[in-house]
């Protein structure tokens, strides 16, 4: 029965004339690659989508999405060090804040220790 179905032009996944709606509502169909993994949303479809249709990505667009997709681990191990850094310096500038009160307590008290009584 699969085979019958498949040498229809509107049940053939890959013919220009395929109709999907029937293809869903045909019991026994089954795709050419029944394992792939499902897209979650429409957006994700326009990389499937020829060159010139309206919303199809470009090959430039689909690269940049792949190298971006790649990338990710690499921009959050550099935003991680990116916070490391700022917090190193900022407790680097809290001690400094504390030495000099510290230097300028001892100074104050090294001054005003003797009193007028």
């Amino acid at each position: 029965a699969q085979r019958a179905l498949a040498h229809e032009p509107e049940l053939d996944f890959f013919d220009p004339a395929f109709d999907a709606l029937r293809a869903l509502r045909t019991s026994g169909l089954q795709p050419p690659v029944p394992l792939i993994r499902p897209m979650d949303h429409l957006a994700q479809c326009r990389v499937l989508l020829p060159p010139g249709v309206e919303g199809a990505l470009s090959v430039q667009e689909k690269e940049v999405r792949q190298r971006t997709k790649e990338n990710r681990p690499l921009r959050e191990q550099q935003e991680q060090l990116k916070k490391q850094f700022y917090r190193e310096q900022e407790e680097e500038e809290v001690k400094q804040v504390e030495a000099t009160t510290f230097q300028l307590r001892e100074k104050l008290d090294a001054e005003f220790s003797q009193g007028p009584l």
